[in-house]
């Protein structure tokens, strides 16, 4: 897997450092140009659908504080790394490279003791805040090429994600983690400018954890501080202490697209339906005796739909995004010998926005979402349901400063509003992870807020290539409902912000 890893980064950066169009670099920054390359196609075709040759590459840096998180959130978080992306015509087919690479560093993480605590119900937790420092590589290649006539089109790809994470503080965990997703696509063109496609994805993840302590001492099962819960749910989980596990994660997808790509209008309609299966193992050692216990299942369903529409004219560029998704997560627990656990989310959604060509391409956007999130938890009798609904409003102002420098200030509003919250916990069923977790997470998945995105780009041509220097800033000022289910939140202030700064070349 590691030879694979080398050589996504090698190939890609061939391609992004020898891709040049400078006409296509002149629109790389616009809104318009981004909402097009992030939406109109995302599986393995995509790399043919853009049709332009290019190459993006930088190094980044960014810092998060603010009160308002839940426990399982770091108090302060701090990324740095770099990444390159392009796409380049070799021999007929064109091909797109993505590689990233984050060093993180995230303080005062409690209840936590694995890579992610959101994926599964399945995970090891501790009641110790304790400081990470994680590694994570992501990259994806995707090639496409057209056949006989263009009638028959071809499209492979490849995910791939490489991390490490550990704590510096007992209970120390070390993690090891690797994904790969094959992907391949293939569309029929029936007749000029439309086509329809069918594809198939199959998705392979292994997460490996130890958990060990530099003080012997604090082995001891008696000191509650150091114990390892293996939560299992909601409110439910186990003490009974194994120093490893694992969580594998096997599944598939397949996928049904329809694609038109006339002159002046493109539309696209992405379907994809996806199961995963995920398994978590608990291991370790008494006496001579080696354990191994399969603690549960957790399978989930993904139906997503995503439609994209863009009409443009000398005067202006209209684009539209719809999308839907309906997740369902069942488990079947060993433990408690049958299911414990459902959680369920749907959201639906639709982006617009509208460019001004003669305004120097000033642009113009809204966001309206809603969402519904629910969990049961049946064998500690917690269940919660929480509906909100998302707006927002933005705008990009591109501005020519000098023949050689333009600028791209960019600036959005967004709102949350709760809906509905429904709770059904009975009391005398509320337990540690229960006050600390669960209910507290209630408050925070409730609450409502106002954020405000500001960024500043810039693109000073240097001949053979662009450099593009970035400023940005996310501000969220948080308000909880006015009746808490918690006293989590009771004193905490309600602000979380990020601020960052980009260094990137087109090329």
């Amino acid at each position: 897997m590691k030879k694979l890893f080398y050589i996504l980064i090698l190939i890609n950066l061939n391609f992004s450092v020898l891709a040049q169009n400078s006409e296509w670099n002149e629109k790389l920054l616009l809104k318009s140009t981004q909402v097009y390359l992030d939406q109109f196609a995302i599986q393995p075709l995509r790399s043919n659908l853009i049709g332009q040759e290019f190459g993006f590459s930088g190094a980044y840096w960014d810092y998060t504080d603010g009160e308002f998180h839940t426990i399982q959130m770091p108090e302060k978080e701090r990324n740095y790394g770099f990444f390159s992306y392009g796409n380049r015509e070799v021999k007929g087919w064109l091909i797109e490279g993505y590689f990233r690479y984050q060093n993180q560093k995230q303080d005062s993480v409690g209840w936590k003791q694995t890579r992610n605590v959101n994926e599964t119900p399945y995970y090891y937790g501790n009641i110790r805040k304790g400081n990470w420092r994680n590694e994570i590589f992501n990259s994806y290649i995707n090639a496409s090429k057209f056949f006989f006539r263009d009638k028959l089109g071809i499209g492979i790809g490849v995910d791939y994600s490489l991390q490490t994470h550990s704590r510096g503080n007992d209970p120390r965990p070390l993690i090891n983690y690797y994904l790969i997703k094959p992907k391949v696509q293939v569309s029929y063109r029936f007749i000029e400018n439309h086509q329809i496609a069918a594809g198939v994805q199959i998705l392979s993840a292994k997460e490996r954890g130890s958990v060990s302590n530099f003080n012997q001492s604090n082995d001891s099962f008696g000191r509650s501080e150091y114990n390892i819960y293996t939560m299992m749910g909601g409110a439910s989980f186990n003490l009974l202490r194994r120093p490893n596990y694992e969580l594998f994660d096997e599944g598939y997808g397949i996928s049904a697209a329809y694609y038109y790509t006339g002159e002046n209008l493109k539309i696209s309609n992405e379907f994809n339906y996806s199961l995963t299966q995920k398994q978590f193992n608990r291991r370790g050692v008494e006496g001579s005796q080696r354990i191994f216990e399969e603690i549960g299942f957790y399978d989930i369903d993904i139906i997503e739909n995503k439609i994209f529409v863009e009409y443009q004219n000398q005067s202006s560029v209209i684009q539209a995004v719809g999308k839907l998704q309906v997740s369902q997560g069942t488990d079947f627990n060993n433990l408690l010998v049958g299911n414990n656990f459902q959680q369920d989310d749907y959201s639906y959604g639709l982006d617009i926005f509208y460019t001004f060509k003669n305004l120097n391409n000033f642009n113009l956007y809204t966001t309206i979402n809603h969402n519904t999130h629910a969990m049961r938890d049946f064998n500690a009798s917690h269940a919660y349901e929480i509906i909100n609904f998302n707006y927002g409003i933005g705008a990009q102002i591109p501005l020519k400063a000098s023949k050689k420098l333009t600028l791209y200030p960019e600036l959005s509003i967004n709102w949350n509003q709760n809906l509905d919250q429904i709770v059904n916990i009975i009391p005398n069923q509320i337990n540690v992870v229960s006050r600390s977790i669960m209910i507290p997470n209630i408050d925070y998945f409730s609450s409502e807020f106002r954020q405000i995105q500001a960024t500043l780009s810039a693109r000073y041509s240097l001949g053979k290539f662009d450099l593009n220097p970035v400023i940005f800033g996310n501000f969220n000022n948080f308000q909880p409902l006015t009746t808490l289910n918690s006293d989590y939140f009771e004193i905490r202030n309600t602000q979380r912000q990020t601020i960052g700064f980009s260094i990137n070349f087109i090329h």
